[in-house]
């Protein structure tokens, strides 16, 4: 197996390898599709003895400078070592003739004691290839749109992230844990995002209201407030959960 080593900057973090994987050890089974979307495909595979996952990119969905952002965000990603993360495996190079990087990563999505693992760590900015787009899981079409987790002033002109707005995707992320689907999952997705912008939330759907404590609802209203100013720190966050 090679190891493929990225070039920074001095002002960067020291370089680090991500693993190249051998087309030789790697059997893509692109029958078995496990997830579609608008930037590619996850499908089965085996890696030596050990059934993986692989993700895809479609053709021309990315330029030079994303391609390198995968490779900087999979390194990250790769030295992750975590039991509720997945692993990131390596990257797969020409599979198909196809020009983009093939990422490899192992099949559990959740560990031995059935506590759920974390996936595509650091590659979010994807979403941002298309802001809008259907998805299919396992056969089951899905509505599916990016800006669901983007907090208002992400929509802004030359807006730039900050760590605060992950108190907004949490809340987000935690309206879709506890009622078991996306915010907004009902709606039309065109005009979610001028809901957003105006500061609305998703309602407490009422089939799941008793079973979601008040407590984990407030919560809610507090990170996505329509004031970031009001959002709680996540380290507050944590501490109110656990």
């Amino acid at each position: 197996m090679q190891s493929l080593t990225l070039t920074q900057t001095s002002a960067e973090p020291p370089p680090v390898a991500i693993p190249v994987i051998s087309h030789k050890l790697l059997l893509i089974d692109a029958t078995e599709k496990l997830e579609s979307g608008g930037f590619g495909q996850v499908v089965g595979g085996m890696y030596g003895q050990n059934r993986v996952t692989i993700k895809t990119l479609l053709e021309g969905s990315l330029n030079g400078l994303q391609k390198k952002e995968i490779l900087l965000k999979g390194t990250i990603w790769h030295n992750l070592k975590h039991p509720n993360i997945v692993t990131l495996s390596g990257i797969l190079y020409g599979a198909d003739g196809a020009s983009n990087p093939y990422l490899v990563m192992e099949r559990m999505v959740t560990n031995a004691t059935g506590q759920a693992k974390i996936t595509n760590f650091g590659l979010a900015y994807l979403q941002n290839l298309t802001l809008t787009y259907s998805s299919i899981i396992r056969n089951v079409p899905q509505k599916h749109v990016a800006i669901l987790f983007a907090p208002p002033e992400a929509f802004a002109h030359q807006c730039i992230a900050t760590i605060a707005h992950d108190t907004y995707c949490f809340a987000m992320t935690m309206f879709e844990i506890l009622f078991c689907e996306p915010p907004f999952f009902h709606e039309n997705p065109e005009p979610i995002k001028d809901w957003v912008i105006a500061g609305e939330q998703p309602y407490r759907p009422t089939s799941d209201a008793e079973e979601v404590p008040d407590a984990c609802w407030e919560l809610i209203n507090e990170c996505w407030n329509q004031d970031p100013k009001l959002w709680p720190r996540m380290d507050d966050v944590f501490q109110r959960i656990f």
